[in-house]
């Protein structure tokens, strides 16, 4: 099998899993652990809390409001607040934007603007779409968006 995958490397000695252990020293059985874990630093992002008035907007997937992304008026903060009612696809949808809205962050964009690039985006099946005549509206704290979003 290694011939196939891997034509002219040679296959390590003795089978894969050795004495209960993968070669990295994780347990097969994870009862004994876990082994070795991994961390990874979290990619560079807008922030995520706000005391001051904010701007949103709806995500619409399959005719729902899956959530909402908003930006802060005044600095930069942005994010994406999943909707509870919406419960995984608002979840899917949060991890789409919130990848979005970091690759935006590293091209040093104002989260305002940030918005507006999502309000142009096709979006994903997944994501949803905000729609390019998505009423915007502006709140006075991203805590009252987030009151919003638990209905």
């Amino acid at each position: 099998m290694y011939e196939v995958v891997e034509p002219g490397v040679p296959a390590p000695e003795g089978p894969f899993i050795q004495d209960g252990r993968f070669p990295d020293g994780t347990p097969v059985d994870r009862s004994e652990g876990w082994g070795p874990l991994i961390s990874a630093p979290p990619p560079p992002m807008y922030g995520t809390a706000s005391d001051g008035p904010i701007r949103y907007v709806p995500v619409v997937r399959d005719g729902v409001v899956v959530g909402y992304l908003w930006a802060l008026l005044a600095g930069d903060a942005a994010d994406f607040e999943p909707r509870k009612a919406a419960g995984v696809k608002g979840e899917i949808a949060a991890a789409l934007w919130k990848t979005w809205l970091s690759d935006i962050y590293a091209e040093d964009v104002s989260s305002l603007e940030s918005l507006g690039r999502c309000k142009a985006s096709a979006g994903h099946p997944l994501s949803g779409v905000v729609g390019a005549d998505a009423e915007e509206r502006e709140p006075p704290n991203v805590q009252a968006l987030r009151k919003t979003a638990q209905r």
